[in-house]
């Protein structure tokens, strides 16, 4: 018995032994934000790999943790000391840690979003290599050829990052402030349309993004106004980044500077990453927050007019935050991997090509660079003017998936100052094919009965047309009818699913599935006889029928960028729109 009670005693004395090790006080653990979540908090997996970047590989071992490395260890300095307790695990730490979001300071307009990862630590972290007294991190440095100024970046794992905000002039960025001082300090604040080049003077994957409340999907890496060999991350890079470096409960005080921080905690900088706490501009144009906060722009968007950022300030982890587009933030820039072009441009597989409010598609644009390459495509040459088409079978119906690009007015009167290319530039119907009014498309001069008023079909006044109307469509193609068209809808799931199925994958943000590869080419609307408008390039998707139930309008096929449904109705006879043609 007596040996028992002294066997128990040593136990409770090593418990308590340990305990007393692992205590909770704050100095022994991360700061917790006592702010409310907010009611749009969303977790976001930092468990995705980076499509341009492969998960780093497991670099730390016991040894590295016990000299110095963070992974698996909780209280440190305020300026990134050694660890006051190595000995607790990973588990311990973590435990320790509220599992809610932080949302940022009261000023902020962004709404918070969980970034929390539930690794902390363990033996894939990385051994950190910075220190108070010794600095073993990898660095180099590039020259942004566009102005010459050099930056220095760091090597994390498998990905190369710029160790410095970007201080590249370009529309739509500004200093903090409006103070040339903060630029240099603290690199400048940029929209998210001048983050993501949304003017392509870099490049065009980044196309027409943010601009005038345009929605775009872009496909990474988007360069967007990171110097050439270089791209604006999106939210898998930041997230394998904080993987990496032992998950995102604890990035935002590896990441962050050992220095300058005022209102928060400084950070340990454990890996040469160095944020500075730049502060950031809300929608309204006023910037609050330097010394506090920092938002890092990703390319990858939340919501309809809200894109992910990553914020640094208190506590300890790095969260994704919803911004809106208009917000002013810094932009880390992370190196392209080798099999992703350094120029970034626009290619068959290089990303979007939205041309919002601009005069049309890239110049080195093809029609075929919009097709899906895992489908097996047919073809036609249409003998009228030699023009080769790519054609898909879906089910029982054949289509033409490119959009007509027939403009002989000679061999067909109806088209007679009745086709056009979006913004009247030729090289947009290299790509997007032509708009035609409705008259045209349904080739009314030779259906009409009337010698005297060829175009009564399509001017106001009704007609009877045959159940087939080829149009302007080759040979054994017609133009589609109405129970053509809603008969694809409903085999692709409906009109609230079809869109998204319908698109292509490289002009927006389509699945594209068996082949259609519907382009955002936009469309010519004439809201009153005096005025003309091209609008919607890049945007939407219109397509003719050949269906009509009055004078003034005919059916049409639209598909929107905004979200994944169609609509199918009436609309005027005089608007420019595409023209898909189904086989006979």
């Amino acid at each position: 018995m007596n040996k028992r009670i002294t066997f128990l005693s040593v136990v409770c004395i090593l418990l308590s032994a340990v305990l007393f090790a692992c205590g909770d006080d704050e100095s022994s653990n991360p700061a917790v934000n006592d702010d409310p979540v907010s009611s749009e908090e969303v977790e976001l997996s930092s468990e995705s790999s980076s499509p341009s970047s492969s998960a780093p590989s497991s670099k730390s071992s016991s040894s590295e943790a016990s000299s110095g490395d963070e992974s698996g260890s909780s209280a440190t300095s305020s300026k990134g000391g050694e660890n006051s307790s190595s000995s607790c695990s990973a588990n311990q730490v973590d435990s320790s840690v509220s599992s809610s979001a932080s949302s940022s300071d009261s000023k902020t307009s962004s709404s918070s979003v969980s970034g929390k990862s539930s690794s902390s630590g363990g033996s894939n972290t990385l051994a950190r290599c910075k220190t108070e007294k010794t600095d073993t991190c990898e660095y180099g440095t590039v020259v942004d050829s566009r102005d010459g100024v050099e930056y220095k970046t760091v090597k994390i794992g498998d990905q190369w990052w710029m160790a410095e905000n970007l201080k590249f002039k370009s529309e739509f960025s500004w200093c903090y402030g409006n103070a040339e001082a903060n630029c240099r300090k603290y690199g400048r604040l940029y929209s998210w349309a001048a983050a993501m080049d949304s003017a392509g003077e870099s490049s065009t994957n980044g196309w027409g993004c943010g601009k005038f409340g345009h929605y775009c999907a872009p496909t990474p890496p988007v360069r967007g106004a990171c110097p050439e060999g270089w791209h604006l991350p999106d939210s898998t890079e930041f997230a394998a980044l904080f993987k990496a470096i032992g998950g995102s409960d604890y990035a935002g005080f590896k990441l962050k500077s050992d220095t300058v921080w005022t209102g928060v905690k400084e950070g340990a900088d454990s890996y040469g990453f160095g944020v500075l706490p730049a502060g950031y501009s809300l929608e309204k144009g006023d910037d609050v927050g330097q010394g506090d906060v920092s938002l890092l722009w990703t390319t990858s968007r939340k919501a309809l007019d809200m894109v992910y950022a990553v914020r640094f300030g208190e506590p300890s982890y790095a969260s994704f935050v919803g911004t809106y587009e208009q917000e002013g933030n810094s932009v880390r820039c992370i190196k392209d991997s080798v099999d992703v072009s350094s120029s970034s441009v626009a290619s068959s597989s290089s990303g979007v090509y939205l041309f919002d409010d601009y005069d049309g598609w890239p110049v080195d644009a093809s029609k075929n660079d919009f097709l899906n390459p895992r489908i097996k495509y047919d073809s036609i040459v249409d003998s009228r003017d030699g023009q080769v088409y790519k054609t898909v079978a879906i089910r029982n119906q054949v289509w033409m998936a490119q959009n007509l690009n027939y403009a002989d007015s000679v061999k067909t009167p109806s088209l007679l100052s009745r086709n056009w290319c979006y913004k009247d530039n030729p090289d947009n119907c290299k790509v997007g094919g032509r708009l035609y009014n409705w008259a045209a498309a349904i080739d009314s001069v030779k259906l009409a009965s009337d010698k005297n008023n060829p175009m009564v079909c399509g001017d106001g006044e009704m007609c009877s047309l045959p159940e087939k109307v080829q149009g302007i469509c080759p040979e054994g193609w017609h133009l589609p009818n109405y129970d053509e068209w809603t008969a694809l809808v409903e085999l692709l799931g409906g009109k609230l699913k079809a869109g998204k199925i319908l698109k292509s994958k490289t002009a927006w943000n389509g699945r594209d599935v068996f082949g259609f590869s519907a382009i955002p080419a936009g469309g010519r609307f004439i809201p009153n006889p005096d005025v003309v408008n091209y609008l919607y390039g890049g945007a939407d998707a219109f397509f003719w029928s050949s269906f009509s139930d009055e004078e003034g309008r005919a059916y049409r096929m639209n598909i929107f960028s905004s979200d994944e449904t169609t609509h199918f109705g009436p609309y005027g006879k005089d608007f420019g729109q595409s023209i898909r043609c189904i086989k006979d």
